[in-house]
């Protein structure tokens, strides 16, 4: 699984009736977007609380799906072509995930790429226990 500390954070502005958003701990370039579905409820619970996100590989795609899924940017860092699909290493501000991509696309390195996480295949994590937060 695929993980990095992130926060849960109120959104500002005309936005904010929408729900908590989650934003990657660090300075430079930090990976935010809103929650959505069962992630909104869980993660109000723990706004301004540091959080372990963790998503599968085959669970990140470059298709956009209906539902919860939300769009993310992030950069190539090594791309692994496998026939029928590849295993796509990515990376945003201080975050990384691994990406199952279908398909014969040829990814390349330091390449912007806009990939769909599903956030209903999403755990968040108490980093302390490492126990999932339901």
């Amino acid at each position: 699984m695929s993980a990095g500390v992130r926060r849960p954070a109120q959104r500002q502005g005309p936005t904010a009736q929408r729900g908590p958003s989650f934003a990657e701990s660090g300075e430079k370039d930090t990976l935010t977007f809103p929650l959505k579905g069962p992630l909104q409820t869980i993660a109000s619970k723990y706004i301004d609380k540091e959080i372990v996100f963790g998503i599968r590989p085959e669970n990140i795609t470059n298709e956009p799906k209906e539902g919860a899924s939300t769009p993310v940017n992030m950069t190539v860092e090594i791309a692994e072509p496998m026939g029928s699909e590849s295993l796509v290493y990515l990376k945003s501000g201080t975050g990384y995930v691994i990406a199952r991509i279908h398909g014969e696309h040829l990814f390349h390195t330091n390449e912007q790429v806009t990939v769909q996480l599903n956030l209903d295949k999403v755990a968040l994590f108490d980093p302390e226990t490492e126990q999932v937060i339901s």
